[in-house]
């Protein structure tokens, strides 16, 4: 199955561990200067939490479009994969900056390009090609 990939940029990639570490060390000062002070142990929560949601998302953190002859499927940074079968695809436009997908009447997304090499968009589009049906639109 045919795929291209962005990779995120470092605050993306790490925003759970940044956050949570922030929040961590947050608790351990408060506990440690006002240990009276029941704020500094949410802290500590706060960061716990933070690492475990960033645990759970860890295979969210890279954007990328995978395709065959069946499904498109379209995942962005910290979303879930959307999947659209083939068939179900009225219009599929390709730019520079966008990926524009119509799946019936209110159904579709766009996903912004910004950040997949060209070669890969034109890997795209060309090797696509080859599942699209006739009543799939495909626009440069």
């Amino acid at each position: 199955m045919p795929v291209i990939k962005k990779k995120p940029n470092f605050f993306r990639e790490n925003y759970y561990k940044v956050f949570g570490t922030t929040w961590f060390v947050l608790g351990g000062l408060s506990v440690l200067f006002t240990p009276e002070n029941p704020v500094g142990y949410l802290y500590f929560i706060a960061g716990i939490g933070y690492f475990v949601i960033g645990y759970l998302n860890r295979d969210h953190i890279q954007a990328y479009i995978q395709w065959d002859p069946e499904n498109l499927i379209l995942s962005n940074w910290n979303q879930k994969p959307l999947i659209y079968p083939v068939s179900s695809i009225d219009a599929l436009i390709i730019s520079r900056e966008n990926l524009t997908v119509k799946s019936g009447a209110a159904n579709g997304t766009m996903l912004d390009l910004k950040g997949f090499n060209e070669e890969d968009i034109n890997y795209l589009q060309n090797d696509f090609n080859k599942y699209i049906q006739t009543n799939v639109n495909q626009v440069a």
